[in-house]
């Protein structure tokens, strides 16, 4: 009986060493002030999020957990509204240029099936829409599968 007690610690722990990957579907933009929704192709993307430390902290990654570049990562913060929160962790750096750096934040549902993404920065992929705030809106999904684009002979 201890040794599965053993074994059962030493799975869940692999588990959360190596973190927890989950793909997110782009399902459009909405604008922050008017509740306007709109798709952004330009900016919106599908993506994966993956997820360490037991759900304390996540960050953008490739379906194989390997962050982004460029993708810091966010901490969890607490419950909001009924919405599970992430900040992004380059502001607590105490590097002083990082100060200056967008607030960013990611919102998930409490079964965490729908994210959303928000920068108070217009700067941040968003310049060329005018200077609004969009909440980027994502919901889990089955992820792709890889398809063979391979062509059928070579020329």
């Amino acid at each position: 009986m201890k040794r599965l007690i053993v074994l059962l610690v030493l799975l869940f722990s692999v588990n959360n060493l190596f973190g927890q990957t989950y793909f997110y579907k782009y399902l459009y933009h909405v604008e922050k002030d008017s509740g306007a929704k709109t798709k952004l192709w330009s900016t919106g993307g599908d993506t994966y999020i993956t997820f360490t430390n037991n759900f304390q902290y996540c960050y953008q990654s490739d379906k194989d957990g390997i962050q982004q570049q460029y993708c810091g990562s966010y901490r969890y913060i607490g419950v909001d509204n009924g919405r599970i929160t992430y900040f992004y962790t380059q502001r607590e750096t105490g590097n002083p240029f990082m100060q200056n750096y967008p607030l960013c934040y990611y919102y998930f549902s409490s079964d965490y099936s729908r994210l959303n993404m928000w920068s108070d920065s217009s700067d941040l992929n968003l310049k060329s829409l005018g200077g609004k705030s969009y909440i980027v809106v994502y919901e889990r999904a089955e992820a792709p599968s890889p398809q063979n684009n391979a062509p059928d002979q070579l020329w």
